[in-house]
């Protein structure tokens, strides 16, 4: 007997073969392009980034607690000046740090370390103000233009306790003009009574927003 081929059986099954193979190549390929992709948006900050920003920290007056994390809406911050003193046990520590972009960043940190609780009584509703001057001029403070309610208030810190208060400023007066480059003197009040302010000197780069 003689066995006959078909030749067309034979080509539809090799065309069946070479679309198997383009369809595994195309699909391999689809997949590579998926990995580097995701790849690509994870070197660029895609996806979901962790807020760097204290944002759940409790919130003491007007400023935002936790200023420990130098950290911005703009990124890292570095220090520009800083001032600490102690007084009646509490701990004080004052920093403007920036960012270099025009973002700038005061901190107020007061902890207890007299041994026992400590009442900070304040005679409104203002628990701080900070500052830039140069030359013995006020060019910005922070309490500019804000109005505060006339009740008095008491805050019992623990030994150990903290508190902790930020304020971001965006390199303008309280004219609303850019502050110029050059040497300024930073400054803070605790507005309990009594009264403690904090000052330091340091370069204003005269960058803003």
């Amino acid at each position: 007997m003689i066995t006959k081929f078909n030749r067309n059986s034979v080509n539809v099954n090799n065309n069946n073969s070479s679309n198997e193979r383009s369809s595994a190549r195309v699909s391999i390929l689809a997949v590579i392009a998926l990995m580097l992709v995701s790849l690509f948006s994870a070197s660029c900050g895609g996806g979901t980034s962790a807020i760097n920003m204290d944002e759940a920290a409790p919130k003491e007056g007007t400023g935002a607690a936790a200023a420990e994390g130098d950290k911005g809406v703009s990124g890292s911050y570095y220090n520009v000046t800083s001032a600490a003193t102690y007084v009646e046990g509490l701990d004080y520590l004052f920093k403007l740090n920036t960012d270099g972009c025009g973002n700038y960043e005061f901190v107020l940190v007061v902890t207890n370390y007299s041994g026992g609780p400590k009442q900070l009584c304040y005679n409104n509703g203002q628990r701080y103000d900070f500052a830039i001057e140069r030359n013995g001029q006020l060019l910005y403070n922070w309490a500019y233009g804000r109005f505060f309610n006339f009740a008095t208030f008491t805050d019992t810190l623990q030994h150990g306790e903290k508190r902790e208060f930020r304020e971001f400023w965006n390199g303008r007066g309280n004219n609303g003009h850019p502050i110029p480059a050059g040497m300024a003197k930073a400054s803070v009040k605790h507005t309990k009574s009594p009264v403690v302010s904090l000052s330091a000197d340091g370069y204003l780069d005269g960058k803003y927003i």
